[in-house]
């Protein structure tokens, strides 16, 4: 799980949320309100997409090369139908993270929310497990099975990954030229267009030392943002 920036309100919620959600609340109390998706209109969803860059907010697999996505209710709308068109309790989620998560609320022991909480402090990473730093994070972790067995196996082949240019990078040190284009090609496996980027980005910290690539991670620690050019500048790093 990684934080989530929330994006700018799509239009047709700024016109239909008052109207929509009270016919929402009027098909729940006929009993019809599963039926009831006006909420999954494609300009909120697209809208919903790009905020979570294609990737469940969740457990941060890509969705859509293998299955339909979920328009997630943070607050279930069984328990909160008056935020079933609220755009700050709307989210992408695989379907098994949604089908994990199904109705749960409990106000005094609320799941992590990527888009308010700190969630790269509070979820760590031992190679490619999930481990939880307070009691909040356990029950996130449990209750979405973030550790579940096909995770583990895509996220142990994303550090794979990871290990692989790393140990590339620490090989071709004397030139300059490789070790450049290695690191930006790193530095897109981090970016959080990536999937697994809380895992990665864990990982990678905890393996630069050891490859003697402690230059490139003063340079990837914010891995949101390009340097000047897109290129990572390594002449000075090594004293060139």
């Amino acid at each position: 799980m990684i934080s989530i920036t929330r994006g700018e309100k799509p239009e047709i919620l700024r016109r239909k949320e008052e109207e929509w959600t009270q016919e929402y609340i009027e098909a729940s109390n006929r009993g019809q309100g599963k039926r009831w998706r006006k909420y999954s209109q494609s300009d909120i969803r697209e809208a919903l997409r790009i905020e979570t860059r294609g990737k469940c907010a969740y457990c941060e697999s890509y969705i859509e090369h293998v299955s339909y996505s979920h328009i997630e209710h943070i607050l279930p709308k069984s328990e909160r139908p008056e935020l079933v068109c609220e755009w700050t309790n709307l989210t992408l989620a695989c379907e098994i993270c949604n089908t994990n998560k199904d109705t749960y609320m409990d106000e005094h022991n609320p799941l992590l929310n990527p888009y308010i909480d700190d969630v790269e402090e509070l979820i760590d990473f031992y190679g490619p497990m999930a481990v939880h730093r307070d009691s909040r994070a356990q029950l996130t972790i449990s209750k979405l099975r973030l550790n579940r067995a096909q995770l583990l196996f895509r996220r142990q082949e994303a550090l794979q990954e990871i290990l692989r240019i790393v140990m590339m990078m620490a090989r071709s040190k004397v030139d300059l030229v490789v070790r450049r284009a290695l690191a930006e090609d790193l530095l897109d496996k981090i970016g959080r267009e990536a999937e697994y980027t809380s895992c990665r980005r864990r990982f990678l910290k905890q393996e630069a030392p050891h490859h003697g690539v402690e230059a490139e991670w003063n340079w990837f620690q914010d891995g949101d943002r390009r340097l000047e050019g897109g290129k990572v500048e390594l002449d000075q790093q090594e004293g060139r």
